[in-house]
């Protein structure tokens, strides 16, 4: 896949906007709003739960598994 940079003919229309197409920007997250807040859990909640919530065919549970850990890699989840 094409990333969109000043390189790429981006349509005049969408000039101001090739900043949110760039991979840099992918890497970063948003900046802290008011409306940010965090998940309190129970105390005797459980860590995990070994759980699927519908079945899924074994190439979407790879392509999921694979997403989920670049994810966590990349310090998101």
């Amino acid at each position: 896949m094409q990333q969109y940079t000043t390189k790429t003919k981006v349509p005049r229309e969408y000039k101001d906007f090739t900043k949110v197409f760039s991979k840099e920007e992918l890497k970063r997250y948003p900046p802290k709003r008011a409306w940010d807040h965090a998940i309190e859990f129970k105390k005797d909640a459980p860590d995990a739960i070994d759980c699927k919530v519908y079945p899924q065919m074994q190439e979407e549970d790879k392509a999921l598994q694979k997403f989920l850990t670049e994810e966590v890699e990349k310090g998101y989840v």
